[in-house]
């Protein structure tokens, strides 16, 4: 998508919660903040580093909750948060309009005891017009996602229990700058949330997103708000 020459098709790295699979410009910062609201306020923060040749590096801070009256900042069971994390991606063309994106979010939730986990993700990427659709597959750590299995189909064998499907789509709506958006990550645990919401481009660097977040085996729905910087090329 275009805005006055800007390619804004979601070089917002996550739809919402599912990688968009988008590359940060070469010598270029890229910096995404969202907020969960639910019954605590949930943090996820995003600064990514571009590479060039396609690819990117950068830190994260997941799950650092409020719960309206102070931080939450440990919490001792899976998943454990808040979580520290380094990320990385690389993309690769096929063909003019399908790409796929190999990339992994790796950290640690450091208090009390240190615990390690990681969030891995190969995409394809298909893009035609206005419209742009991610599939992929992940695997989760316990650590990072929590214990519940990533599918219905592996439950009983461990490591094939940690891999899921995620799924993402955005389509534009007005003027190439009202853009609608969703997402899936499948499972049982608290990161498999289905989401539907808007991203408006403020202007050539900034987005404001917003949307509606779903999870049926956790039983919970938290009302979603993104704000997004994205370096000039």
């Amino acid at each position: 998508m275009l805005l006055a020459g800007l390619k804004l098709s979601m070089a917002q790295q996550n739809f919402f919660n599912v990688p968009s699979s988008d590359i940060t410009v070469k010598n270029k910062i890229f910096f995404q903040e969202q907020l969960n609201f639910s019954s605590e306020i949930q943090s996820n923060s995003t600064v990514s580093y571009g590479l060039g040749n396609d690819a990117e590096v950068g830190v994260n801070l997941f799950n650092l909750y409020h719960n309206y009256k102070q931080f939450v900042v440990e919490h001792q069971h899976d998943p454990f948060y808040p979580y520290m994390a380094i990320n990385g991606q690389k993309k690769i063309h096929l063909f003019n309009t399908i790409t796929i994106a190999l990339g992994t979010q790796v950290g640690i939730a450091p208090f009390k005891n240190a615990h390690w986990g990681t969030y891995t993700y190969l995409n394809s990427v298909h893009e035609i017009a206005h419209f742009k659709l991610v599939i992929g597959t992940y695997y989760g750590s316990k650590a990072f996602v929590g214990d519940e299995a990533c599918n219905d189909w592996f439950g009983n064998i461990d490591f094939l229990s940690r891999m899921g499907l995620q799924t993402g789509i955005e389509r534009n709506l007005w003027k190439n700058r009202l853009i609608l958006q969703a997402d899936y990550i499948s499972g049982k645990h608290s990161v498999s949330n289905s989401v539907i919401g808007l991203a408006y481009a403020i202007n050539q660097r900034w987005i404001v997103s917003g949307g509606y977040q779903r999870n049926p085996y956790q039983h919970t729905n938290a009302a979603i708000f993104e704000l997004t910087y994205i370096p000039r090329k």
